[in-house]
């Protein structure tokens, strides 16, 4: 009787030892899931080019808004206030007026720009590479449909 009871107690040991194994694995299995999920968000936040790209993607307008205020502010900062004015009557554009037009077009059509070849890219790859959906027509169908019924 000591026996049977020994070796069940050793059966009971060994189960407990089992389901804990199990926890113990799960347990492992779920820590290693939430350290990968949050491995992949922290890299999510720290690819900056990435996130401007969607960006300027999701919003061109407000990016086209800032590139023509930097390119403003950057024209200002380097043409700078001219110490001497000559009024400019006959309305002749000067040497800072078109460099401050360049650098606001630079700024402006660069993003522009980027964008519509991205596009232009992805599109004229999808058209080649992609099959083409045919059209379904049911009308069509039906009209098939009734040819053949039809005794001449």
């Amino acid at each position: 009787m000591a026996k049977r009871d020994e070796q069940q107690r050793k059966v009971e040991l060994l189960q407990n030892m089992a389901v804990q194994r199990n926890e113990i694995t799960r347990n492992r299995a779920l820590v290693t899931e939430k350290i990968a999920e949050t491995k992949d968000r922290y890299q999510q936040k720290l690819n900056v080019p990435k996130r401007i790209k969607d960006s300027v993607k999701g919003n061109p307008k407000k990016w086209f808004i800032i590139s023509a205020v930097s390119g403003l502010v950057i024209s200002k900062v380097i043409f700078g206030k001219k110490k001497h004015r000559v009024s400019n009557d006959q309305g002749v554009i000067t040497s800072a007026s078109r460099g401050m037009l360049a650098t606001f077009a630079a700024f402006a059509l660069k993003p522009m720009l980027k964008s519509l070849a991205i596009n232009k890219v992805k599109d004229m790859i999808a058209r080649k590479y992609m099959p083409q959906q045919q059209y379904y027509d049911p009308q069509l169908e039906y009209e098939e449909q009734s040819d053949m019924y039809t005794v001449e």
